[in-house]
């Protein structure tokens, strides 16, 4: 009788993985084979392997490499979908499914034309209920676009989590890494964002347009920028404020040359950012170079900003404009700048309080 019952549990096990899992190459020899012949709720399950673009229009499926079965990392960067320079690598329109990216390398991609295109992927949904996306494992790098979003451009109130990936050597004109715009919502946890360029701001991140952001337990380092914002650059616009929490962060290493503003942190026109438990040290700019912030609302606790460079204002801090600042058990050290090694007010009107920290050159 046990072996009865475990016969039936064998054909029911092997029936639902064949009709819900569909093999790539071995079953279809594309992604975007598969993709198009899936239904909502299968996985396609890669082999290691160079792919061709894909797009994923209307969809709810994962797409994943045989790390997601294994666990073996080595599947990760073996598994590659490359835009050979010529297009977005991922395409995502979501029509308010659930797409899952597992254990992918996506690379070399370049934006299609100036305006609402990305190198890597492209994550939007023209039904205006906004994509549902999970990017796991994946490594997004070695992707360009002549105006904004090398690695991922996020639009249309799309929902966005990345955990446990790579974001790196990207360019753009803005938002190297990751540009997020028109209301979406972003959550990134044991990301590392590195290597990004771009000609002007958001060398890492650049957060704009109603989009919020959460940063946990990530590394944002050695991005640069032709501006403002090397690590991230932040603004508000529209009717809803933009909000940013960073939380057990470091942000390292990043760098704007020209006159610019926040060689770590880029905070403008009424944005907020709460930051805390994190490290911002060894960013540059002309001024501003851990933190620029005006006619904003800047949040820190338990967070250590040091070793940062400024050439005009304000190493550690620059507080520019009416915006508002708390620092709560905060240490600022050994930062430099023509004016104001830790931090600086360049303007009257803003509230600031200061408890319980250390601010020293």
């Amino acid at each position: 009788m046990r072996i009865f019952f475990l016969s039936i549990f064998l054909f029911f096990s092997v029936f639902c993985f064949t009709q819900n899992t569909l093999l790539v190459p071995s079953q279809y020899s594309t992604i975007q084979s598969a993709i198009n012949s899936s239904s909502n709720g299968d996985i396609i399950l890669v082999s290691p392997g160079v792919y061709n673009s894909i797009d994923i229009i209307n969809k709810d499926i994962t797409v994943a490499s045989l790390f997601y079965t294994t666990n073996d990392t080595s599947y990760i960067g073996t598994t590659i979908i490359d835009g050979a320079n010529s297009n977005t690598v991922v395409q995502i329109d979501g029509g308010g499914g659930q797409i899952n990216l597992i254990g992918l390398t996506i690379q070399n991609g370049q934006g299609e034309f100036f305006g609402n295109s990305s190198g890597g992927i492209h994550i939007a949904d023209n039904s205006s209920a906004g994509a549902n996306v999970n990017i796991d494992n994946v490594i997004i790098t070695n992707n360009s676009s002549t105006d904004q979003a090398g690695g991922i451009l996020v639009r249309q109130q799309s929902n966005v989590t990345i955990t446990n990936s790579e974001i790196s050597n990207n360019t753009a004109g803005r938002g190297g890494g990751m540009w997020i715009v028109e209301g979406s919502f972003v959550s990134l946890d044991n990301v590392v964002v590195s290597g990004n360029i771009v000609s002007s701001h958001g060398g890492g991140i650049g957060i704009n347009d109603r989009a919020d952001m959460n940063i946990n337990n990530s590394t944002i380092t050695n991005n640069s920028c032709g501006s403002d914002g090397a690590g991230l650059w932040i603004k508000y616009s529209s009717s809803n404020i933009t909000i940013v929490n960073v939380d057990s962060t470091v942000i390292s290493n990043n760098i704007c040359l020209s006159n610019g503003h926040g060689g770590g942190i880029g905070l403008f026109n009424g944005a907020q950012l709460n930051i805390s438990t994190s490290t911002i040290k060894y960013n540059q700019n002309h001024t501003g170079g851990g933190i620029y912030s005006t006619n904003s609302d800047l949040n820190i606790i338990y967070t250590e900003i040091s070793n940062n460079i400024a050439n005009n204002d304000g190493g550690g801090i620059t507080m520019s404009g009416p915006g508002n600042l708390t620092l709560t058990n905060a240490t600022l050290a050994d930062n430099s700048a023509g004016n104001g090694s830790s931090i600086i007010f360049a303007h009257q009107g803003g509230v600031y309080n200061i408890l319980n920290s250390i601010i020293s050159n």
